[in-house]
């Protein structure tokens, strides 16, 4: 999620429903987005962030078991996504859809990233 203390810097997401999610931290991910500049000494501490695409997550079933095609939101555990379910939450808080599914407890799952 987007670092409120740090202009243009990145924290693993801590908040259920943040809706400063950014993307998904990910050594594959589908398609990124990338800051453009001259100087690229900024590269050696850059996140790979999937901003678009189907990468592996990390899941927790905390709001319930996840099932295919289920809107997947931040969870309190930091760095998880976890099963959307108050929708009065989720405007700007989605990360995407989960593809595979979780019945209790943690995981890594495939989710197509669609950010709403």
């Amino acid at each position: 999620m987007i670092n409120p203390k740090v202009e243009g810097g990145f924290v693993l997401s801590s908040q259920v429903y943040s809706t400063a999610v950014m993307g998904i931290y990910s050594t594959k991910p589908g398609a990124r987005g990338r800051r453009q500049k001259t100087d690229l000494s900024y590269m050696k501490d850059e996140v790979p962030m999937a901003m678009i695409g189907i990468v592996p997550t990390k899941v927790s079933a905390e709001n319930g078991p996840i099932h295919p095609g289920d809107l997947l939101v931040t969870s309190s555990r930091p760095g998880y996504a976890m099963k959307g379910t108050d929708r009065s939450q989720m405007l700007g808080a989605v990360i995407g859809k989960a593809l595979g599914h979780l019945d209790v407890g943690t995981g890594v799952i495939e989710i197509g990233v669609t950010l709403q």
